[in-house]
């Protein structure tokens, strides 16, 4: 049946409808024929997904989670970032989040060793499809050792999610081979102010000396 799906198309494999189908993305029927479509009307859709994955997040959302997220991210001696290339921008959003906090942490990249981390560390595995079977085997083998794991993951299907003592499901709808981070960046917002809150005067003398440093530097126009 897949076969003949693929022939009423012209095309004899999975791969060449493929290639069908992404050009399709990119055209409409128009009364002068098929044209290429404008940049506002892709622009349209990003933001209709964008929106869409926001709105799914603040709908969905578990504040007691992120509250016990922060909680873990306090008492743990370091944080450990694992993270793929897709999941790079939202990891680096927290990193600098708690580098902010003056928060210990280090960054692990998929092609990096993580077996060096102390088992009294806390590990947050970020994942989204398509899934990194060499990170898979490292977060098993984390696992193993009894450290603790939190993912960042973008579906509910994912298979770091049980490998983890908890996560969190980003919505992250997005176009054609865009990676959307609209709703990972909003929720380590959120995780930052809690992480903020739970420690404010650490936030406010750590605040004031960063303010007191970008004046020292003349960084101020």
């Amino acid at each position: 049946q897949a076969q003949a799906f693929f022939q009423a198309f012209g095309v004899d494999n999975f791969l060449a409808f493929k290639y069908i189908l992404r050009k399709c993305l990119y055209y409409e029927v128009h009364y002068q024929g098929v044209i290429k479509r404008s940049l506002s009307t892709l622009g349209d859709e990003v933001f209709r997904m964008e929106l869409h994955n926001l709105t799914t997040l603040a709908d969905t959302l578990d504040y007691d989670l992120v509250e016990r997220l922060a909680e873990d991210i306090l008492n743990t001696p370091a944080v450990n970032l694992f993270f793929g290339a897709a999941m790079r921008p939202i990891a680096k959003t927290l990193s600098r989040s708690l580098w902010l906090l003056n928060i210990p942490r280090r960054e692990f990249e998929e092609s990096s060793d993580p077996s060096a981390i102390s088992a009294t560390d806390l590990i947050i595995v970020f994942g989204r499809m398509r899934y990194s079977m060499r990170m898979l085997m490292a977060v098993k083998r984390l696992k193993e050792r009894g450290i603790r794991i939190v993912c960042f993951t973008d579906r509910p299907a994912s298979p770091f999610i049980p490998l983890s003592d908890y996560h969190f499901v980003l919505p992250s709808v997005s176009y054609d081979y865009t990676d959307s981070t609209a709703a990972g960046t909003a929720l380590i917002h959120i995780l930052s102010l809690c992480l903020g809150m739970k420690r404010e005067e650490d936030m406010f003398s750590r605040m004031h000396q960063l303010a007191i440093a970008t004046q020292e530097n003349n960084m101020f126009w």
